[in-house]
Order: structure tokens, then C-alpha cells, then sequence
């Protein structure tokens, strides 16, 4: 089965569209077999996303650094089941980013610097070609509007170059041409 590693805020916006494109992707993802992994945590968009993706599947995968194991652990294994709590206890942020980029897809929605390190990662490490996951860019309601824009200024000065681009850009899930994972 093929998996896809969801990055997303770790708080819940006001902007409701935000909150139901979360919960789309959880949905999609579950209805196409996915394995859905993401960082351990059950609260905000990531959280909306792995409760609508549970309401139809249990393959989880919580990458976990050990300083948040002992306080995110327990609630996601009641979350899940202990029969269902799959997890990589992994030392520290930098042995995530090396796992992430190990899964067939990343999805990017609405988030933090956390979640803009995820993606700014996973674009590097695929330009350099140590994957070849699909990286896509969810930009709900224009969330990465001046993300873009940073880097559209970016091409015009020279300082990144098309080809330093591995994501593409959709304003909805519904818009990931997604296959069955089986």
C-alpha cells in the first residue's frame, strides 16, 4: 500500500473551508487504501484530517520525536486502538524529515513554520533527487498566496530557478488526481 505524509497546522483556523479541505483529504486518502502518516498529533488540522481519514480506515502511521512521545503516545493510541497504533519513535525533527520524504506522496495543507519546513525539506531533498515522492501544495483559501509569491520573486531575481520546483500547487483536494493505492 502506498503512503502518503500529510503535513498540516497543529491549530484549528477560524476559516471553516480550511478545516473541511482537512477533512477531505483525511477521507480521500482512506477511501483509496492509502496509509495515511503523519507527525503524532491529534490537534488542529492534523487533527481534523486523521479523525475524518479513521472514520474509514486504521492504517495510521504517527512519526513521533521522543520529546513529544510521552505526552502525544497515549491519547493517539486511544485514538486509534491499541491494536492499530503504528508508530517510528524518531530522536528529533531531523530523523522525521528523513522518514517523510520516504513516503509516495506529501500533502501540504495550511499550517505553521513546522509545516513550511516539511514542505521546504521535501522540495530540496527532491531536487536533489533523494526521492521522487509527489509533493502537493494545498493552497486553501489562498493560505500560501504570499508563499508563492515569495517564490514567483524568487524566479524573477534569479535566485531559484523552475526546475528548483517539486510541488504543485492546488487550491482544493479535490483537484489531486488521486489513484487507488492496492
Amino acid at each position: 500500500m502506498k503512503k502518503v505524509f500529510v503535513c498540516a497546522g497543529m491549530h484549528l483556523p477560524e476559516n471553516q473551508t480550511m478545516v473541511k479541505h482537512a477533512r477531505e483529504v483525511g477521507k480521500m486518502l482512506a477511501e483509496k487504501g492509502y496509509i495515511y502518516v503523519q507527525g503524532g498529533s491529534n490537534a488542529g488540522l492534523m487533527g481534523q484530517t486523521l479523525d475524518e481519514f479513521l472514520k474509514y480506515s486504521k492504517s495510521v502511521e504517527f512519526l513521533i520525536p521522543k520529546a513529544y512521545f510521552d505526552y502525544d503516545a497515549p491519547k493517539l493510541q486511544n485514538i486509534v486502538g491499541k491494536d492499530n497504533f503504528n508508530y517510528v519513535r524518531v530522536d528529533g525533527e531531523a530523523d522525521r524529515l528523513k522518514i517523510i520524504k520516504n513516503c509516495d506522496m506529501i500533502w501540504v495543507l495550511p499550517g505553521g513554520t513546522g509545516t513550511l519546513e516539511e514542505l521546504l525539506y521535501v522540495n530540496e531533498t527532491g531536487r536533489s533527487s533523494e526521492h521522487d515522492s509527489q509533493i502537493v501544495l494545498i493552497n486553501s483559501e489562498g493560505f500560501y498566496d504570499g508563499f508563492l509569491q515569495q517564490i514567483k520573486t524568487n524566479l524573477e531575481t534569479g535566485f531559484s530557478k523552475e526546475s528548483a520546483l517539486h510541488f504543485i500547487v492546488v487550491d482544493k483536494p479535490s483537484e489531486i488526481d488521486l489513484e487507488d493505492a492496492n
